[in-house]
């Protein structure tokens, strides 16, 4: 290779051009402006084609004559490397964007390090999330919540979970938050915390008018005068209104729990009582005096 250009290392295309730049820069003694740069080109290898390479140009001279050094390096198998960990960064990522629920990973210090598309959604006002505190941009907050399952999962190394209000007025009002650690793995310690964040509103919001309309179904259902006894399949009272109690001089419902009609009812009227049982375990309805 003594004595022969050197752009016979790179492919044809790129030839001419580096001529050109070397002839320029021993013309005017200007460097170029890749002198003094490490840059990727590509290679050619006779008879084995083109390969990655990074090449280090540098001006100098003996005092007669100015020279350019270049030292070349094979990239080939770092390329590969990189390309490896683009793939799998590409395939993680893939996963992450393709779950519908919020995923985020923290530092130990509850700095966001990275959200999926879920997050981005659920928060768009406050966009940028990555490198924020979590409970500036998912709470609006000034500190950590309390309770907080994240916080707890650190000092654990377990995973934990809670449900924690979200931003008020937003669409995501409530969330079911887990929280499980991410191990150094060569020291096990702690190094941050994934998180898996559920929207769980509108559960919320049925589990809160559930409990309105069983409040207004226990205010109906002690305001009727006529008693009312609800049994199982021993005839034993699960619950009663007030009145019920009241007719048998009981002093609460919580008194009738357990208790049978039989322990109520003469003796003599036995033998009626277990048609009317019967016949009501049949579905018929019937009305009659004891």
């Amino acid at each position: 290779m003594l004595g022969g250009p050197i752009n016979c290392l790179m492919p044809e295309q790129y030839r001419e051009q580096h001529s050109s730049d070397i002839a320029s820069y021993f013309r005017t003694g200007k460097p170029d402006s890749v002198i003094g740069k490490t840059i990727e080109v590509p290679g050619e290898r006779k008879g084995f084609g083109q390969f990655p390479m990074e090449i280090s140009l540098s001006k100098g001279g003996d005092g007669e004559r100015a020279f350019v050094l270049g030292i070349m390096r094979d990239v080939t198998e770092r390329k590969q490397v990189e390309e490896k960990l683009k793939q799998s960064e590409h395939f993680l990522n893939n996963i992450l964007e393709s779950v519908q629920d919020g995923i985020s990973v923290l530092n130990p210090d509850l700095t966001v390090r990275h959200v999926n598309g879920t997050m981005n959604k659920w928060y768009e006002e406050n966009l940028p999330l990555v490198g924020k505190k979590c409970y500036e941009v998912f709470h609006n907050a000034t500190k950590p919540c309390n309770p907080c399952p994240t916080l707890r999962c650190i000092e654990t190394g377990k995973m934990e979970m809670d449900f924690v209000p979200g931003i008020p007025g937003s669409g995501v009002e409530w969330i079911e938050l887990f929280s499980y650690p991410l191990y150094d793995m060569d020291s096990d310690k702690v190094v941050g915390v994934v998180e898996f964040v559920r929207d769980v509103t509108e559960r919320k919001q049925a589990e809160e008018e559930l409990r309105k309309s069983e409040r207004r179904y226990d205010e109906l259902f002690s305001s009727l005068l006529e008693g009312i006894d609800v049994v199982d399949e021993n005839d034993k009272t699960l619950y009663c209104n007030p009145a019920y109690a009241n007719i048998f001089e009981e002093e609460s419902p919580e008194h009738m729990i357990g208790k049978s009609i039989w322990d109520y009812a003469d003796p003599s009227q036995a033998e009626r009582l277990l048609q009317q049982t019967a016949s009501r375990r049949k579905g018929q309805s019937s009305q009659y005096e004891f």
